[in-house]
């Protein structure tokens, strides 16, 4: 079992501090002492204090007096005992930090595969570089369940620290896909820079589950054809993106900070899907009689269909078992809709 440190360990460098301040005041009180004694020259005083202290052995800069060698032998008692307690306690501090580090690591592997082999209804990230990472902290904003697969070792700490799940090994291995969950995950985000490794794992993720949503990134749009040909929902260039992202904010500013607002990125509104499952109080219902207005202030935005997107639904429009309700509202309501979409 591994020791808790003491209540005076709470904050290990102040035994260290102590330590060193301790030992520099014997250095200089000693120093004086052998100036005053022995009427050495400061640096000579200095000198034997060091290699006293040090224990090399090089002899007396000067004869002493038996007054002289009462006051090394002082020094020696107190300045080897003062650098024996603090080349110790760095010794400890450093070994504690080192196990109880290693400590935390084996129980939150530990706990994360337990984690893994029982989450379901997720997300998958393959690739943890600059996009990867923007991806993986919205999806933990948004308290979407998400599991990172990282082939860089380099990035477990990264991945620790912002306390998102985690395996790190090569997606494109049938056995790391599944050990993510891929066959109960209900999406996949590919972010991986090698266009080729992105094709694979599209492939391999469509085979092993022909239900999950596939996102992938692409460089050009060759590759996206490919990806989408391989299995992907959808495939969409970074660059491509943020290009169009650029030309809309000087074109359109205030449609882009609506389309912000309406993403989640400023104040407490976002834009959801939202689908109607079976049993829900609103199946067979209108827009207007189910009250998602007047009740949780929503907007509906669109309905999408068997595949059909319905674009501003009139208020006679039915709702339907499956539907899935494009809507704009503050994300304090959403959790409440859910509860009769999903009873």
């Amino acid at each position: 079992m591994i020791p808790r440190p003491s209540s005076r360990s709470k904050n290990p460098l102040r035994e260290v501090w102590f330590a060193g301040i301790v030992l520099v005041v014997i250095l200089l009180v000693s120093t004086t002492g052998f100036h005053i004694i022995e009427h050495w020259p400061w640096f000579d005083a200095l000198y034997m204090v060091v290699i006293t202290l040090s224990t090399v052995g090089y002899g007396e800069t000067h004869d002493l007096s038996l007054t002289g060698r009462l006051w090394a032998m002082l020094t020696i008692f107190l300045g080897v005992g003062v650098m024996s307690f603090t080349f110790i306690t760095l010794g400890r501090l450093t070994m504690l930090g080192l196990v109880e580090g290693e400590f935390k690591r084996v129980l939150a592997r530990r706990r994360m595969n337990k984690q893994l082999e029982t989450i379901e209804d997720h997300y998958v990230l393959c690739g943890f570089g600059r996009i990867g990472t923007q991806v993986a902290r919205s999806l933990q904003m948004a308290q979407a369940d998400c599991v990172v697969i990282e082939s860089d070792p380099a990035q477990e700490e990264k991945l620790l620290e912002e306390g998102h799940l985690y395996i790190i090994g090569d997606a494109t291995e049938d056995d790391v896909l599944h050990a993510a969950g891929i066959t109960r995950a209900k999406g996949l985000a590919i972010a991986t820079p090698s266009d080729p490794d992105n094709l694979y794992i599209t492939l391999t993720a469509r085979e092993m589950n022909p239900a999950v949503y596939i996102l992938s990134r692409s460089h050009d749009e060759n590759i996206s054809r490919r990806l989408l040909r391989a299995g992907a929902d959808k495939a969409f260039s970074p660059h491509r993106i943020g290009g169009r992202q650029m030309a809309n904010a000087l074109l359109r500013p205030t449609v882009v900070e609506l389309l912000d607002l309406a993403a989640g990125t400023k104040e407490d509104i976002a834009m959801e899907e939202l689908t109607i499952g079976e049993g829900s109080e609103l199946v067979g219902k209108s827009l207007r009689l189910s009250g998602l207005r007047q009740r949780f202030g929503l907007i509906i935005v669109a309905i999408k269909r068997n595949g059909e997107m319905v674009f501003n639904p009139g208020a006679h429009e039915v709702l339907q078992e499956g539907d899935n309700l494009i809507t704009i509202g503050h994300t304090r309501d959403m959790s409440e809709v859910v509860k009769i979409l999903r009873p």
